[in-house]
């Protein structure tokens, strides 16, 4: 396991396997956000079909938008990915975002055959965060050509 400015590698796939779940947080544990009906979103409620096939990335965006929109967001959210794979095309997190999937290799986040772009992409300026739970596959086996998880230097 990897430590970098709090944040957890534990899951990301590309050209060869490695393990790595994702969280961030102040001690050498991840701590997940308790579970709490008002505080968790379901990706599969806004359109994300887990199937490896349909690609999920507007219905993720939606579910993160909804998530962010909150009327106290600064309290944060859990974007839920219950086990599945959810295919994209690059999913940028946002601030107050809490990534959460049932476990390593169960939800995983793979970019759509054939693309060039990144799984994941933070942008610099987020802030309160975690990813927990989740596998980032860059897919590179069936053409995808970006990384699993991308800093940006401003927001996107």
């Amino acid at each position: 396991m990897f430590r970098a400015n709090s944040i957890w590698f534990s899951a990301c796939t590309r050209a060869q396997t490695a393990s790595f779940p994702i969280a961030s947080g102040p001690t050498e544990s991840p701590n997940p956000v308790p579970h709490t009906a008002s505080s968790w979103i379901n990706v599969v409620s806004y359109g994300a079909k887990a199937d490896g096939v349909a690609d999920d990335t507007a219905a993720i965006n939606s579910a993160m938008t909804a998530c962010t929109s909150r009327a106290d967001p600064n309290n944060g959210c859990t974007l839920y990915f219950p086990a599945g794979v959810y295919i994209t095309t690059g999913i940028t997190l946002r601030s107050y975002v809490n990534m959460k999937g049932d476990g390593w290799g169960t939800s995983v986040i793979q970019l759509r055959p054939h693309t060039a772009s990144d799984v994941l992409i933070l942008p610099i300026d987020t802030f309160n965060f975690s990813i927990y739970g989740l596998t980032l596959d860059g897919d590179s086996a069936r053409g995808g050509t970006g990384n699993c998880l991308s800093l940006a230097p401003t927001s996107t």
